[in-house]
Order: structure tokens, then sequence, then C-alpha cells
């Protein structure tokens, strides 16, 4: 990278994730809207055999009862589906472990009623998408809800009746339909399902309705006080866990491992530290020949920066780990492991990593971060990334593929004899692990 483009980038990616540069950018159609009393549009990019879109959709139904907004439904098919090597095993991955946490995600929205199968029948997706195809654009959400309601409860006769009394399109009426889908959501800037959009900002999910409603609040939108998460989400619903040591599978290039790893230290300060957590470092995805789309590291900066604003974490003047310092630093993660300092040394290379614009490829960088964790660089400088290293990071990543899984962070919990008790993904699941885990340790 050109020197100078070196030093700017931190400075770039803050402007580009800045919470208060993206409210400047709404201010026009802000004003737009309010001076001509309109209806903003919230889009729901919606598939069929994707739990997470049900409840995104059910989802959507109250938030058209609380918010003066139209409401729009694009559907869309799964863009990894005709994948290759490693994408393809990420993806089918994917697709075992979101139905497992699609329940659990039901369960404390209290909508636990809505998925009752494990996987609509590809007859009656095709069958569904070809009469959404043939339905007016005005009726297509309504349509929808009730087909994929069917479907996901497993109520057969329902979805028959709703097929049978309504007119299907032809399978190149749904090809049409759902390319169209395609491109308009590449276009508006993404690549998955189950996603709001609105005014040019992503959300994916339940996981970040709030976000959404917020947005929906400042807009001047809202007909009430009662928001749909502040109604329907009650994480102490999460089933209590028993565990005694929690594995934390993490990357250095991961602002998610970075604000889970953050967000984890304040719980285990707040509810004492009698659970065993253990650090677990993996290459980046893009070492282990799964690419990152310009949409997915657009929308992971800006969706990362506005979690890191609601929990008050350190982020924004970010510089890009890859590179030699990123084994250097996996390196002396071991020599730090060894003093009894790697929480300490993986924080402060995170927060110097996402938060700073520390460059991990200097010694200079390095020396930083290293000291603040209360280690001496010098002697640590030495640790090369040898052979027994690369074996412990290939065990890492096998260890993470047993459980199905390839992403981080993933938070797996074990027991007094070292086995799996349950496994979650994602930053968004560490109020499970408070409620269902860490509360009931409390000291």
């Amino acid at each position: 990278m050109n020197p100078i483009k070196k030093i700017l980038s931190p400075y770039g990616a803050r402007v580009f994730t800045s919470e208060r540069v993206r409210r400047w950018r709404d201010f026009p159609d802000r004003v737009k809207q309010r001076a001509h009393k309109l209806h903003p549009r919230v889009t729901l990019f919606h598939q069929f055999d994707d739990p997470y879109s049900l409840l995104a959709l059910e989802a959507s139904a109250q938030l058209v009862d609380r918010y003066n907004i139209d409401f729009e439904l694009i559907l869309v098919n799964d863009p990894l589906a005709a994948g290759h090597s490693a994408e393809q095993a990420a993806t089918q991955n994917w697709m075992r472990y979101r139905l497992h946490d699609a329940r659990r995600l039901a369960l404390v929205w209290r909508m636990e009623q809505t998925i009752r199968v494990d996987m609509p029948s590809t007859l009656a997706v095709e069958a569904s998408s070809r009469c959404l195809a043939a339905a007016p654009p005005s009726t297509r959400a309504g349509f929808a809800l009730k087909l994929t309601r069917a479907m996901w409860s497993g109520d057969e006769q329902v979805l028959s009746q709703l097929l049978t009394e309504n007119k299907q399109g032809s399978q190149e009426d749904v090809h049409r339909m759902l390319l169209s889908g395609h491109n308009e959501r590449i276009e508006r800037g993404h690549y998955r399902a189950g996603m709001w959009e609105f005014n040019g900002n992503w959300f994916w999910g339940l996981d970040r309705l709030q976000f959404l409603e917020e947005d929906l609040t400042r807009w001047k939108l809202a007909k009430g006080d009662q928001s749909v998460h502040g109604e329907w989400y009650t994480p102490t619903r999460a089933p209590r866990l028993q565990a005694k040591a929690l594995d934390v599978f993490f990357s250095f290039r991961s602002p998610y491992s970075y604000l889970s790893l953050a967000r984890l230290n304040k719980l285990q300060q707040q509810y004492g530290s009698r659970l065993n957590v253990r650090l677990r470092p993996v290459l980046p995805m893009v070492e282990r020949g799964v690419e990152l789309s310009p949409e997915k590291r657009n929308h992971i900066l800006k969706d990362a920066a506005r979690i890191a604003n609601k929990h008050q974490i350190a982020f924004g003047y970010v510089r890009d780990p890859l590179g030699d310092g990123l084994r250097r630093c996996l390196s002396l993660f071991y020599f730090a492991q060894d003093k009894g300092k790697e929480a300490e040394f993986v924080m402060s290379v995170m927060q110097g990593i996402w938060g700073e614009g520390v460059s991990i490829n200097s010694d200079r960088g390095l020396r930083k971060l290293t000291q603040r964790a209360g280690l001496n660089f010098d002697e640590a400088r030495h640790r090369s990334f040898d052979d027994s290293i690369a074996e412990q990071m290939q065990k890492n990543q096998h260890q993470l593929e047993l459980m199905g899984l390839w992403g981080v962070p993933t938070f797996a919990l074990t027991n007094d004899q070292n086995q799996l008790v349950d496994v979650f993904w994602g930053q968004d699941r560490l109020p499970w692990l408070e409620y269902g885990l860490m509360a009931p340790l409390k000291m």
C-alpha cells in the first residue's frame, strides 16, 4: 500500500463508520420526508427457507402497525447455494447451525411456536415462489407471511389451501422475480436474506431490530411509545446452562471478535471469574479460502461500529492487520499465554487494530501494544511462528469445524468432563451467555 494511504486509512475508516456522518447523510431525506409528509419505505429481503427471514417477517407485521412506514418485501434466494470449495462448505455448515440458533432466537423473542419443522420442503418453497410471483406487488408482503408461516409451522392443510386458491406463475416468472431481487439487493449494497433496508442502512433480522427502530423513531415515525424490541425481546428466557469452561474462538482480523472479547471482559468483571475462559485464535477466513466481498466488508465495518457505539467500545480508527504482523501477533499470543497474560495481550492488540489504527506490521506498533499488556517486547519478539504454533492453529480450526462452524467469534461451552454443552456463534449471543450461564454464577 502507498505510505500516504497507510497513514490515511484509519481516518478514512473512522469517517466511513461514523454515526455522526451517517446522520448527516440522512438529514436531507428526513427534511424531504417531513416536508412532504411521506411514508419512508422499509424493505425486507425475504427467503422462504431461511428461518431468520421468517422471524424478521413476523416482526415486520408489528413494525407496520407501530410506525408510519411503507413496507416492501423482495423475495431472494441464497447467493451461496451454488458456491464452491471452502465457501460452499461454510454455507452448508451455516445452514445446519442456523436452524438450531433460530429456534433459540425465537424462544427469547417469544416466537417459539413459529418454527415446528426442520426445513420446508423444496416442493413447498417452489410452489410458494410461483404463487408469490403471480401475486400483485401490493399484496406480496401479507401473502408471503401466510405462506411462510404455513411452511415453517408444518401446517400442510393451510399451505395446500393457499396454493390451491391462488394463481401460480410459471418457472420463468419465478426466475425473473428472484433475479430482480438478487440484482436489487446487490444494487443497494448487500448480500444476505433476512435483512431490512431503510434509507441505505441495513439491519440483519431480529438481532438488529433495535437499531432499525431507533432510526425510525429518530425520523419521528413512531405511532406510540412501545417498540417491538422493547415488548418482545426477553433475553431472560435463555435456557439455563451448566458449564465449567468457555472456549472463545476468535481472529485478530474480526471486528466482531474484538467486540465480543471487550464485552466478555466486562461480564467477567461483573459476575466474577468462576468460569474458565480459554482463548482459541484461528486464522482469518481469507487465509482459509473464504473470500470477503466488498459488500460484506463494508457492512461488517458499519455494523460493528454501531454495536461498539452502543456498548461504548473504542472503534473506528481501523488498521487492517493482514500481513506478516498477523502471524507475529499469533506468535506473541502464545508467548503471552506462557506468561498468563493472553487476555490482556489480545485486548491490547484488538483495541489497537480496531480502535486506534495502530499498525501491527511494524515493531513500533507491536511494541506499544505488547508493553501495554504488561509484557516485555524485547523478550517476546524472539518468539517465531514455528511448527508448534501452526499445529495449534490447525487444532483450533479443526475443533471449530467439528462443531459444524467456521466463523468467529464462536463460544463453546464444556462441562467438568470437557464434553460440549452448547455452542454459540456471534457476539449477538453474549446476552444468552449472561442470562443462561453467568448470572447464576454471580458471587
